[in-house]
């Protein structure tokens, strides 16, 4: 038993493919904004040797391993979200539940690893 598959039908395929592909990648935008949210304070300067200890103990793994690269506590960095903010500080680590904490001049920022788009070292 054939059936004949003109042109048409495979053009209607195509269509339908390429709609549910850009569903999928848009619900996974949108769950992956909602998930890796980040947390953020500020803090003093006079309290930063206080705040880096806390951070020690809090994100206690001294490297981060993104797409292949590894970033050491210290190393300055820029960390793009997928939500597009720029975030210039020094790694301080990541803890066992895939969270990165960055220090930049007045706050501390906590971000999932898996709402980040992009780590570059600078500097």
């Amino acid at each position: 038993m054939d059936l004949p598959i003109s042109s048409q039908d495979v053009a209607y395929a195509a269509f339908i493919a390429v709609f549910f592909t850009w569903l999928i990648q848009t619900f996974s935008r949108v769950f992956k904004a909602v998930v890796g949210r980040a947390t953020e304070f500020n803090y003093h300067p006079k309290n930063e040797e206080a705040v880096m200890e806390r951070c020690f103990a809090m994100f206690p793994n001294r490297e981060v391993r993104f797409n292949g690269s590894v970033f050491s506590r210290g190393m300055p960095v820029r960390v793009v979200t997928i939500r597009r903010r720029i975030i210039e500080g020094k790694i301080i680590g990541c803890n066992n539940d895939n969270v990165v904490c960055v220090i930049t001049q007045n706050s501390v920022i906590a971000q999932g690893i898996d709402g980040i788009e992009k780590i570059d070292q600078i500097g």
